[in-house]
């Protein structure tokens, strides 16, 4: 089996995804206890979400999402 691997080039919709789906994790890295954050969370996950139309994107962003509701509620905890 021969492995095929694509070089990710800058305008390729897979760079692209990545570069925000890095933007999007870096602005909303830590979670912060106000409806703001989440809303706007939420908002840029669906912007992601569409514009990228795809499963995958999907499941990027619910995970993305998960994790901060994760630390979240350990940040609560402590």
């Amino acid at each position: 089996i021969t492995e095929m691997r694509k070089e990710l080039k800058k305008g390729d919709t897979e760079y692209d995804l990545f570069n925000d789906y890095w933007k999007l994790t870096k602005e909303f890295n830590i979670p912060e206890d106000n409806d703001e954050y989440w809303e706007s969370l939420v908002s840029a996950g669906d912007a992601f979400c569409e514009k990228y139309d795809s499963q995958y994107a999907i499941d990027l962003v619910l995970a993305f999402m998960t994790s901060r509701e994760n630390m979240w509620k350990s940040f609560k905890k402590s």
